[in-house]
């Protein structure tokens, strides 16, 4: 048998003889149906040669067998050939596919909200995405009732998310109801592939119309994070009317990444906003919305990725519902240096 192994759109094959521990050892993780998380350790019989971890998602018979790993993480079902998606965490490629995970996020119900945000991070997974974006308040919906559902750093949406991040290994862009040091804070979370929370965005411009200002504290400074060479800048849905917030980060970022609980009577503004910020900033908008009905309020989705021209570029995967689509810190380079207009405006 041939374990063939797929990196990034390139294939090649190795056989397990060539290898020491390719029969040795594994554990299979059933995480949704018949789709399963696999991984195994490859170690080249010279010492001289570093093991190669490899890891993906694929379907496999219910009611497989599971074995204790000696390696922990790295799982595997050595009796089928597998597709395995290797990522090393250490590599620049300036270049990210992203999953735009739209779902029904429910109404004060985080458990059935993490189940499906594990679904979206599985079909994103097969689909090659390093990157899964939800929305905002994910676990909650968009309450003001935060003493109820604002969590901990250390909190069980918290702990959950970053449970699925690992699994899949993937990054995740979040929204949760955060508490810290007295306060509430309407976050957005960035958990990186080994399931640690990277980075964390608190909303700067609040909805006073839903009286968000009486519930939650301002944050006070803007976010930049790096996934794979590509710059992303975080913000929440009502900023999403602040063209100032996106100017000021916009020279840090190929791409703008707005997680949202936008009700779908201004979905019109949605659609104008989120493309005017794109070709205002010559960059990539990532704008991720729920659906659903919560608390009284419509939710159309309506997620997009559009590129620093504004049009857009996220097609449907053909197994899942998902929508993926890839961006490219060349183009936005290239997009500025063909038409530098951003320079007349002191940037």
């Amino acid at each position: 048998m041939l374990a063939q192994l797929v990196s990034r759109g390139r294939s090649f094959s190795r056989r397990p003889d060539e290898y020491d521990s390719l029969d040795r050892g594994g554990q299979l993780n059933q995480l949704s149906g018949d789709l399963c998380y696999l991984g195994l350790l490859l170690v080249p019989p010279n010492a001289e040669k570093r093991p190669e971890p490899l890891y993906g998602l694929v379907k496999l018979p219910r009611g497989a067998a599971t074995v204790t790993s000696p390696w922990g993480r790295f799982r595997y079902f050595p009796e089928l050939a597998l597709y395995f998606n290797s990522v090393p965490t250490n590599r620049i490629v300036e270049q990210l596919s992203v999953g735009l995970g739209e779902y029904d996020t429910g109404w004060h119900d985080p458990a059935t909200s993490w189940t499906r945000a594990r679904e979206q991070a599985l079909h994103a997974r097969v689909n090659g995405a390093g990157l899964l974006v939800l929305p905002e308040m994910c676990t909650s919906g968009f309450t003001m009732d935060a003493a109820g559902h604002a969590e901990r750093p250390d909190g069980p949406s918290v702990r959950a998310l970053s449970s699925i991040a690992a699994d899949c290994n993937i990054w995740i862009v979040a929204g949760i109801p955060m508490h810290r040091d007295g306060k509430f804070f309407n976050s957005a979370l960035a958990f990186s592939p080994d399931g640690s929370v990277a980075a964390t965005y608190d909303k700067r411009r609040l909805f006073n119309y839903a009286k968000e200002t009486e519930v939650y504290s301002p944050g006070s400074a803007s976010c930049v994070i790096e996934v794979d060479g590509v710059s992303l800048a975080l913000f929440i849905c009502f900023e999403l009317r602040f063209p100032e917030l996106f100017r000021d980060a916009g020279e840090q970022a190929d791409a703008f990444v707005i997680i949202a609980n936008w009700p779908a009577t201004r979905q019109r503004h949605w659609d104008v906003l989120t493309r005017a910020r794109a070709i205002e900033n010559q960059c990539y908008v990532i704008a991720v919305n729920r659906t659903g009905e919560a608390d009284g309020l419509s939710y159309a989705g309506g997620s997009v990725i559009l590129n620093p021209q504004g049009e857009r570029i996220d097609t449907q995967t053909a197994n899942s519902p998902l929508r993926t689509g890839t961006i490219s810190h060349a183009v936005v380079e290239q997009t500025r240096r063909t038409f530098p207009f951003l320079s007349s405006a002191g940037l």
